[in-house]
């Protein structure tokens, strides 16, 4: 395509693309396709997240997430009060409380969370 080239848009209108505008979308386009997609790996069991890392919580790490995922960079993690009753540790536990900041979709600090997840559904970010 040209630049300025008349572009089709919905029910006949034109959008016209500015010379510079083309070569600015290419190449945003470009970088963001060519930097790799992180890394989300369940736990061995008897592992804990470490204070800083990025888990992604899904269903599989609690039902309150299974329509909608979120991003969370913990900050302390502690064994729920019933495994904490029976004197697990949290690489023992099987449900863990975490605490941490919720990103949003450009990983900046959206909202300080505590939750409660299955630790064997915890996908962390390598």
């Amino acid at each position: 395509m040209k630049p300025d080239t008349p572009v089709r848009g919905v029910v006949g209108s034109r959008l016209h693309i500015p010379s510079g505008k083309m070569t600015e979308v290419t190449n945003a386009a470009h970088t963001l396709l060519s930097q790799s997609l992180p890394r989300y790996e369940t736990l061995p069991a008897g592992q804990v997240p470490s204070a800083g890392e990025v888990v992604h919580l899904t269903g599989r790490a609690s039902p309150q997430f299974a329509r909608e995922s979120i991003l969370l960079q913990v900050v302390k993690v502690e064994p729920s009060s019933v495994d904490a009753s029976r004197g697990r540790s949290p690489g023992r536990a099987g449900w863990l409380y975490l605490t941490g900041w919720e990103l949003d979709h450009n990983r900046r600090h959206r909202t300080e969370r505590t939750v409660l997840v299955n630790a064997a559904g915890l996908l962390v970010r390598r």
